[in-house]
């Protein structure tokens, strides 16, 4: 009897390793489950709202911008100018666009035109690589894609206050250092080149250049007057010693603003 229960001990294990060996093909025979998206993943469609102001054209009560109506907003592709997406600013001036991002970050920029406004190209610091929403003027350079623009006499006021008259056959560039903040927040102290250069390079006090400035002030910015229409890169140089880059279009009779970030792995992009 003991022979007879040790014969059927030894059958029972043969059973359960065949059953384990059929599941296991079973189990490796399924199609794989498709992993959850990384942490940081970049959707396949992302939506970009923004708003288009005029910075010298305050309200008296909120102090901000007033909106611009009916510009004609284009996003463009940063390597190749090719177009991604374009609508029209509505109502206190924000603009709605979809990216079909192919799950990467989008390198992109925004060309904003209107009649009787001085065409603006923007540069954003960072690839778009999440949705979008509008903000406040002023807000910052990081999170949100506020698109800026001047009427041609007030262009020339600024050029005026640098002690330049702008050439029609050249463009301008307004340059913001920003810290590795949430927001981008303005640097001071921080100083600027511009290669190809401009004919005159001028940072601000307050929104006004001031041409006797050396470096930026707390709002961070620089203008440059009179550029070489085309490819342009801006090297900001942080007084920490740190240096932030942009890589920028020219454009002729428009204004090309963009902002640069410190350029450590601190600055996550």
């Amino acid at each position: 009897m003991a022979l007879l229960r040790l014969l059927k001990a030894f059958q029972s294990i043969g059973l359960v390793r065949a059953l384990l060996g059929i599941a296991a093909v079973l189990l490796f025979a399924q199609p794989a489950l498709a992993a959850p998206p990384a942490a940081g993943a970049v959707p396949p469609v992302i939506t970009v709202s923004g708003r288009a102001f005029d910075p010298l054209a305050r309200d008296p009560v909120t102090g901000e911008g007033r909106p611009v109506v009916g510009a004609t907003i284009e996003f463009l592709a940063t390597h190749g100018d090719h177009p991604l997406a374009v609508t029209t600013s509505g109502a206190n001036g924000i603009y709605t666009v979809t990216l079909a991002t192919g799950g990467k970050p989008v390198e992109a920029y925004v060309r904003a035109s209107k009649e009787g406004r001085v065409p603006s190209l923007i540069f954003p610091p960072d690839p778009l690589t999440a949705d979008i929403a509008p903000c406040s003027p002023f807000h910052g350079t990081r999170g949100c894609i506020l698109v800026a623009m001047l009427t041609p006499n007030a262009a020339d006021f600024m050029a005026a206050k640098a002690g330049v008259v702008r050439d029609p056959a050249k463009g301008e560039t307004l340059l913001i250092a920003s810290d590795c903040s949430v927001k981008g927040a303005p640097v001071a102290g921080a100083t600027v080149a511009i290669a190809p250069r401009p004919e005159r390079l001028v940072y601000t006090q307050g929104p006004f250049p001031a041409p006797g400035a050396q470096a930026t002030d707390s709002s961070g910015r620089v203008f440059g007057f009179n550029s070489k229409p085309g490819p342009a890169t801006i090297v900001t140089h942080y007084p920490d010693g740190r240096t932030g880059v942009a890589q920028v279009r020219i454009e002729v009779g428009a204004i090309t603003i963009a902002s640069t970030l410190p350029q450590n792995a601190h600055c996550a992009r």
